[in-house]
C-alpha cells in the first residue's frame, strides 16, 4: 500500500506489456497566489461555521466542493496498465474504486483502438473523494490547444486578479512573431480582454502567442515551474508537450480558481463551458453553454452575465452533467498531431477531472476513439463510486 493512496492494477490482454514513453515527473503542485480570498472557498476555510453555510449552499446549488488542495497528484500511479487508484485526502480511504470486470473491458478495448492511431496519456479523478482511474499517466504528447484554458487561468488569476495588469491593457502585436491572420495585425493593439475571449472560447492561436509575448515577463515560467515542476513547460513556445498528470495538475489549478467563485474565476468558467470544441462533451452528449454576451465589466458585473451555472445541464445515462474545458486537435503532421482534451466534469454533484490526451492525428475516427476512451472510463469511475 502507497503511504500517499491505494492502486489497483486492472489487467487485461489487450494492454499487456504496453510501456510509458519518456516523461516528466513534475514536483508536488504549488498553490497559486495563495492571495485569493473570494466566495464559498474562502468562507469554507475560515471555520466550522462558516464551512457548514457554504456546505448547506452548494448542496442547494447542487454542487459539491472538491478537496483538490488535498490530493497528492504526484501519487498517481504511473499506469503502464489500466489502473484505479485512490488519493489520501478523499473518501476512498479503503482502497482504489472497484471497476466491474465490463467496465474494465470496455475501456480496454477503448484505449486498444487508440493505440492502433497513437499514444494515450490518461487520468480521471473523482475531486470530491480521490477516486480515479489512470492510463499513461506520465506518457508526454503534444496537448496544441489544450494548454490555453491553464495559461487563461494563469492571467486572470495571477496577473489581473492582483491588478499587475487589468482586463484594458493593451498588448501590443510583434512583428517577431508568427501569426495565422485572426489578430496578427502588426503594430495593433488589442485588450487581455479580448484576447483572453478569442483564446477559451473560439481557440485562437494569434490571441495565444499575442499574450504570450506581452505577458510572460510577468512571472509564467515561475509560475509554470512552481506548479508543474522545474523544466516541465517550454519557455520559448506557447503550445506544449504535456502528459495527462500535467493536465491534472493544470486543471486542479483552474478548478479551484473557480471555486473562489471570484468574477473574474466565474466568466472564466462561463467562456470554459462554452468552448468551440469538446470530445469530452461530444462523448457524454452535452451541448456547449451560452458564451458570455457582453464584455466582462469587474466594476459593475451583471449577475445574469456571470455565472458559474451557465454550463448547459445535460441529462445523460450518467446522470445529470455539466461540462468545462479546452481540448486541442491538429491532424497531418507528425510532429504536432494532437487529438486532447482536458477540463472537469460535473456528474450530479460531483465534479470530476477528466484528462484524456493523444497525438493521433485529428479527424472523426481519432474524434471517435478519444471520445470512447472517455465515456467508458467516466462511466466506470462513476458507477464504482
Amino acid at each position: 500500500m502507497s503511504r500517499r493512496g491505494f492502486v489497483g492494477a486492472l489487467g487485461f490482454s489487450a494492454l499487456a506489456g504496453v510501456g510509458l514513453a519518456a516523461g516528466c515527473t513534475p514536483r508536488a503542485q504549488a498553490g497559486g497566489s495563495g492571495s485569493l480570498a473570494y466566495g464559498s472557498a474562502a468562507r469554507r476555510a475560515s471555520g466550522s461555521a462558516e464551512a457548514e453555510a457554504v456546505a448547506e449552499e452548494e448542496e442547494a446549488a447542487g454542487r459539491a466542493s472538491s478537496r483538490l488542495a488535498h490530493f497528492d497528484l504526484a501519487a498517481i500511479p504511473a499506469a503502464p496498465e489500466l489502473a484505479a487508484f485512490a488519493l489520501e485526502g478523499g473518501a476512498h480511504a479503503t482502497g482504489a474504486p472497484s471497476l466491474t470486470a465490463d467496465a474494465t473491458a470496455s475501456i480496454g478495448a477503448a484505449i486498444a483502438t487508440v493505440q492502433t492511431m497513437g499514444s494515450l496519456s490518461l487520468v480521471l479523478l473523482d475531486t470530491v473523494t480521490g477516486a480515479g482511474v489512470a492510463y499513461g499517466t506520465d506518457t508526454v504528447v503534444y496537448g496544441a490547444s489544450s494548454f490555453k484554458a491553464p495559461y487563461a487561468a494563469y492571467v486572470l488569476r495571477e496577473l489581473v486578479e492582483p491588478g499587475t495588469v487589468s482586463l484594458d491593457t493593451g498588448c501590443i502585436v510583434s512583428p517577431d512573431s508568427w501569426y495565422d491572420g485572426t489578430y496578427g495585425i502588426v503594430g495593433a493593439t488589442f485588450t487581455v480582454r479580448e484576447l483572453i475571449q478569442a483564446l477559451v472560447l473560439d481557440s485562437d492561436n494569434d490571441a495565444f502567442r499575442i499574450l504570450h509575448d506581452n505577458l510572460d515577463g510577468l512571472g509564467y515560467l515561475s509560475w509554470a515551474d512552481s506548479l508543474f515542476g522545474a523544466g516541465v513547460i517550454d519557455p520559448i513556445v506557447p503550445f506544449q508537450n504535456v502528459s495527462a498528470r500535467t493536465m491534472a495538475r493544470a486543471w486542479s489549478y483552474i478548478w479551484t480558481y473557480i471555486e473562489t467563485e471570484s468574477v473574474l474565476a466565474t466568466w472564466l468558467a462561463q467562456m470554459l463551458a462554452a468552448t468551440n470544441h469538446s470530445f469530452i462533451r461530444d462523448a457524454l452528449g452535452v451541448p456547449a453553454g451560452a458564451a458570455p454576451t457582453a464584455p466582462l465589466d469587474v466594476a459593475t458585473p451583471a449577475a445574469d452575465a456571470v455565472t458559474l451555472d451557465a454550463a448547459v445541464q445535460t441529462e445523460t445515462p450518467l446522470g445529470s452533467v455539466r461540462v468545462w474545458n479546452k481540448a486541442g486537435w491538429v491532424g497531418g503532421d507528425v510532429l504536432y498531431n494532437s487529438t486532447s482534451d482536458a477540463g472537469v466534469v460535473q456528474v450530479g454533484s460531483t465534479p470530476y477531472l477528466v484528462c484524456a490526451m493523444s497525438n493521433m492525428s485529428y479527424g472523426d475516427a481519432s474524434a471517435a476513439a478519444l471520445e470512447a476512451v472517455i465515456s467508458s472510463a467516466l462511466t466506470g469511475l462513476v458507477a464504482a463510486g
